[in-house]
């Protein structure tokens, strides 16, 4: 199954939609302004699509957790992708993160959430995704 994302050009792109690993919106001087990065396959694409409209054309197709990163932007990740969470160090990691998430092909994620409640995110979107297909 592939996912059509909008892209900045005005365009579009198939993307499969099992190889989304994660998506937020963009921020910062380093990426374009009012788009979604979107990492899947080990790329980036940035989309004109909001990170909710990728949710709904994602529709059931992944188990998609919504979390918060430490600056309070919205965070969606393939929850299927997840491997592990752990605390955050607190000389190494953003102040306000209070659990790192990292996600195969091992990229990692700061949230706002702590271990146990990202763990029940992920858990309650495996859990919404295995309804869905059984």
């Amino acid at each position: 199954m592939f996912t059509e994302i909008s892209i900045l050009n005005g365009g579009t792109q198939l993307i499969r939609t099992d190889t989304i690993i994660r998506f937020r919106p963009s921020f910062g001087s380093f990426e374009p302004p009012n788009a979604t990065a979107l990492d899947y396959a080990k790329q980036r694409l940035y989309s004109a699509d909001s990170p909710e409209k990728i949710v709904e054309k994602i529709g059931s197709a992944l188990a998609i957790a919504a979390l918060t990163t430490p600056n309070k932007l919205p965070l969606y990740v393939d929850a299927a992708k997840v491997i592990d969470i752990a605390s955050p160090i607190p000389e190494h990691h953003h102040p306000k993160a209070r659990a790192v998430i990292r996600l195969e092909p091992n990229i990692r994620v700061q949230v706002r959430e702590t271990p146990k409640q990202a763990e029940r995110k992920i858990a309650e979107a495996l859990g919404q995704l295995a309804e869905v297909t059984s």
